[in-house]
């Protein structure tokens, strides 16, 4: 498989990094799944998914679900993501439209601005709590 970087850039102090994954298949097979794009964002430590991972896979909307969490040393698919964490997806699913990278990029920023909503909430609610408990 080839991967190759298409975006690095951010979005309200937020790291994103859009690849393209291809895989060589000879015609007459290749049915046009043989590239897609795929979209990360790195999570500040301070996120509230930072701490509760297995919560954005859950609950953060993008085109086709939440398909790539990386810990901080689970399988990077970049060598600038080792080490940090993120939240991905891929375009890879039957019947998708073909993605452009302005395409991905948008749902890139839908998941920004959904773990910066979910920030608001947890610190709205850390904030009303009675006597600081």
């Amino acid at each position: 498989m080839n991967v190759t970087k298409m975006y690095d850039g951010k979005y309200k102090g937020y790291r994103i990094i859009i690849v393209r994954h291809r895989i060589e298949i000879p015609m007459p097979y290749d049915d046009g799944g043989s590239e897609w794009l795929c979209g990360y964002v790195q999570l500040k430590d301070k996120d509230y998914y930072a701490a509760y991972l297995n919560e954005a896979e859950m609950n953060l909307y993008v085109f086709g679900g939440v398909t790539y969490v990386q810990d901080k040393g689970d399988y990077p698919v970049m060598p600038e993501m080792i080490g940090g964490l993120w939240v991905g997806f891929d375009t890879n699913h039957w019947n998708a439209p073909k993605f452009t990278v302005e395409m991905a990029k948008g749902e890139c920023m839908s998941m920004i601005n959904q773990i910066r909503k979910k920030n608001s909430e947890k610190n709205n609610m850390e904030v009303d709590l009675p006597n600081g408990s």
